[in-house]
Protein backbone atom coordinates (compact mmCIF):
# COMPACT_ATOMS: atom_id res chain seq x y z
CA UNK A 1 0.00 0.00 0.00
CA UNK A 2 2.59 2.30 0.57
CA UNK A 3 4.42 1.80 -2.44
CA UNK A 4 1.50 2.54 -4.51
CA UNK A 5 1.27 5.97 -2.27
CA UNK A 6 4.51 6.88 -3.18
CA UNK A 7 4.04 6.19 -7.19
CA UNK A 8 0.56 7.88 -6.86
CA UNK A 9 2.75 10.81 -5.21
CA UNK A 10 5.53 10.52 -7.70
CA UNK A 11 2.90 10.58 -10.47
CA UNK A 12 1.42 13.70 -9.20
CA UNK A 13 4.53 15.50 -8.70
CA UNK A 14 6.76 14.91 -11.49
CA UNK A 15 5.27 16.61 -14.11
CA UNK A 16 5.59 20.09 -11.85
CA UNK A 17 9.26 18.74 -11.56
CA UNK A 18 9.76 18.19 -15.18
CA UNK A 19 8.48 21.99 -16.14
CA UNK A 20 10.51 23.95 -13.66
CA UNK A 21 13.49 24.50 -16.24
CA UNK A 22 13.50 28.00 -16.50
CA UNK A 23 16.22 30.29 -18.38
CA UNK A 24 17.31 33.28 -19.77
CA UNK A 25 19.25 33.73 -23.23
CA UNK A 26 19.42 35.70 -26.53
CA UNK A 27 21.27 38.58 -24.44
CA UNK A 28 21.05 42.00 -26.26
CA UNK A 29 22.52 45.40 -25.29
CA UNK A 30 20.96 48.09 -27.75
CA UNK A 31 19.59 45.46 -29.82
CA UNK A 32 22.96 44.22 -30.82
CA UNK A 33 24.37 40.63 -29.63
CA UNK A 34 27.64 41.86 -28.26
CA UNK A 35 28.26 45.05 -28.99
CA UNK A 36 31.29 47.25 -29.70
CA UNK A 37 31.56 50.77 -29.78
CA UNK A 38 28.30 51.62 -27.65
CA UNK A 39 28.54 55.50 -27.19
CA UNK A 40 25.94 56.51 -24.43
CA UNK A 41 26.24 56.17 -20.69
CA UNK A 42 23.19 54.01 -20.17
CA UNK A 43 22.60 51.49 -22.73
CA UNK A 44 19.75 49.55 -23.31
CA UNK A 45 19.43 45.73 -21.86
CA UNK A 46 17.34 42.88 -23.10
CA UNK A 47 16.92 39.26 -22.85
CA UNK A 48 14.42 36.32 -23.21
CA UNK A 49 12.35 33.96 -21.08
CA UNK A 50 12.51 30.16 -21.54
CA UNK A 51 10.61 27.93 -19.85
CA UNK A 52 8.66 24.01 -20.59
CA UNK A 53 5.82 25.22 -17.89
CA UNK A 54 3.18 26.67 -19.94
CA UNK A 55 2.12 30.00 -19.38
CA UNK A 56 5.15 31.05 -17.30
CA UNK A 57 5.85 34.99 -17.02
CA UNK A 58 8.76 36.72 -15.49
CA UNK A 59 8.22 38.83 -12.20
CA UNK A 60 11.04 39.79 -11.08
CA UNK A 61 14.93 39.61 -12.28
CA UNK A 62 18.64 40.93 -11.09
CA UNK A 63 20.83 42.05 -13.54
CA UNK A 64 24.87 42.19 -12.59
CA UNK A 65 27.86 44.10 -14.47
CA UNK A 66 31.14 44.07 -14.18
CA UNK A 67 34.30 45.00 -15.97
CA UNK A 68 37.05 42.14 -16.43
CA UNK A 69 38.53 43.04 -13.38
CA UNK A 70 36.01 43.26 -11.18
CA UNK A 71 34.65 39.93 -12.90
CA UNK A 72 38.32 38.83 -11.37
CA UNK A 73 37.70 39.74 -8.14
CA UNK A 74 34.23 38.73 -8.33
CA UNK A 75 32.91 42.69 -7.47
CA UNK A 76 29.89 42.68 -9.89
CA UNK A 77 27.46 45.50 -9.77
CA UNK A 78 24.03 43.93 -8.71
CA UNK A 79 20.44 45.86 -9.34
CA UNK A 80 19.52 43.25 -6.67
CA UNK A 81 15.93 41.52 -7.19
CA UNK A 82 13.64 44.17 -9.18
CA UNK A 83 10.26 43.48 -9.35
CA UNK A 84 9.42 43.90 -12.60
CA UNK A 85 7.99 41.80 -15.55
CA UNK A 86 10.02 44.10 -18.60
CA UNK A 87 12.58 42.25 -20.32
CA UNK A 88 13.07 44.76 -23.11
CA UNK A 89 14.96 47.71 -23.34
CA UNK A 90 15.80 48.16 -19.76
CA UNK A 91 18.84 50.85 -18.76
CA UNK A 92 21.44 50.64 -17.38
CA UNK A 93 21.43 52.26 -14.25
CA UNK A 94 24.54 51.00 -12.35
CA UNK A 95 28.20 52.22 -11.62
CA UNK A 96 29.25 55.09 -14.09
CA UNK A 97 30.69 53.09 -17.30
CA UNK A 98 34.64 53.99 -18.64
CA UNK A 99 35.28 54.61 -22.01
CA UNK A 100 36.82 52.10 -24.63
CA UNK A 101 36.25 49.34 -21.12
CA UNK A 102 34.60 45.98 -21.86
CA UNK A 103 32.09 44.83 -19.45
CA UNK A 104 30.55 41.38 -18.56
CA UNK A 105 26.89 40.94 -17.88
CA UNK A 106 24.16 38.49 -16.73
CA UNK A 107 20.63 38.04 -15.43
CA UNK A 108 18.77 35.95 -13.59
CA UNK A 109 14.77 35.72 -13.34
CA UNK A 110 12.14 34.54 -11.37
CA UNK A 111 8.95 33.20 -12.57
CA UNK A 112 4.70 33.62 -11.51
CA UNK A 113 5.35 29.54 -10.36
CA UNK A 114 7.80 30.50 -7.92
CA UNK A 115 10.63 29.62 -10.28
CA UNK A 116 14.19 31.30 -10.22
CA UNK A 117 16.55 30.85 -12.96
CA UNK A 118 20.56 30.00 -13.03
CA UNK A 119 22.72 33.19 -13.65
CA UNK A 120 22.44 33.47 -17.81
CA UNK A 121 25.84 32.62 -19.99
CA UNK A 122 27.55 35.77 -19.58
CA UNK A 123 27.60 37.92 -22.44
CA UNK A 124 29.17 41.25 -23.06
CA UNK A 125 29.68 44.73 -24.76
CA UNK A 126 32.37 46.98 -25.08
CA UNK A 127 32.14 51.12 -24.45
CA UNK A 128 33.36 53.48 -27.05
CA UNK A 129 34.30 56.90 -26.49
CA UNK A 130 31.93 58.97 -23.98
CA UNK A 131 33.51 62.00 -23.19
CA UNK A 132 33.92 65.29 -25.54
CA UNK A 133 37.59 65.73 -23.90
CA UNK A 134 38.51 62.14 -24.84
CA UNK A 135 39.15 63.39 -28.45
CA UNK A 136 40.87 66.37 -30.02
CA UNK A 137 38.82 69.55 -30.63
CA UNK A 138 37.57 69.57 -34.23
CA UNK A 139 38.42 65.98 -35.22
CA UNK A 140 36.25 62.89 -35.60
CA UNK A 141 36.88 59.84 -33.58
CA UNK A 142 35.75 56.09 -34.35
CA UNK A 143 36.41 52.63 -33.83
CA UNK A 144 37.66 50.57 -36.70
CA UNK A 145 37.37 46.49 -35.98
CA UNK A 146 40.35 44.65 -38.05
CA UNK A 147 40.08 41.01 -38.82
CA UNK A 148 42.70 38.64 -37.44
CA UNK A 149 46.18 39.03 -38.49
CA UNK A 150 45.23 41.91 -40.94
CA UNK A 151 47.76 44.70 -41.50
CA UNK A 152 46.84 48.09 -41.20
CA UNK A 153 47.09 49.92 -44.32
CA UNK A 154 46.42 54.32 -44.33
CA UNK A 155 45.26 55.34 -48.04
CA UNK A 156 46.30 51.52 -49.39
CA UNK A 157 50.38 52.14 -47.89
CA UNK A 158 50.99 49.88 -45.20
CA UNK A 159 51.08 51.74 -41.72
CA UNK A 160 53.32 51.59 -39.08
CA UNK A 161 51.79 52.46 -35.94
CA UNK A 162 54.36 54.78 -33.90
CA UNK A 163 56.13 55.98 -36.73
CA UNK A 164 55.55 59.55 -36.94
CA UNK A 165 51.71 58.50 -36.90
CA UNK A 166 49.80 60.27 -33.70
CA UNK A 167 46.46 60.21 -34.59
CA UNK A 168 46.02 56.32 -34.32
CA UNK A 169 45.94 54.05 -30.95
CA UNK A 170 45.94 50.31 -31.63
CA UNK A 171 44.82 48.11 -28.62
CA UNK A 172 46.81 44.74 -30.26
CA UNK A 173 45.29 42.34 -27.76
CA UNK A 174 42.00 43.33 -28.47
CA UNK A 175 41.69 44.16 -32.00
CA UNK A 176 40.96 47.38 -31.47
CA UNK A 177 42.23 50.96 -33.80
CA UNK A 178 40.67 53.83 -32.63
CA UNK A 179 40.81 56.33 -35.69
CA UNK A 180 41.32 59.93 -35.26
CA UNK A 181 40.44 62.40 -38.00
CA UNK A 182 40.51 61.90 -41.88
CA UNK A 183 42.47 59.17 -44.08
CA UNK A 184 41.22 55.97 -44.76
CA UNK A 185 42.37 53.21 -42.71
CA UNK A 186 41.95 49.48 -43.73
CA UNK A 187 43.21 46.02 -42.28
CA UNK A 188 43.67 43.35 -45.30
CA UNK A 189 45.23 40.21 -45.05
Amino acid sequence: MNCFRFFSWALLIAPTLAFANLTVSDLTVDQLSQPLGIDHAQPRLSWKLHSDTPSTLQTANEIRVASPAQVEANAWWSTNKVDSDQSLYISYAGLALQSATQYQWQVRVWDNHGNVSEWSTPSQWEMGLLQAGEVPANTTAEFVFPVANATLTRDGAPLAVGNGIENIAVDAARQRVLRLGSGRYRFAN
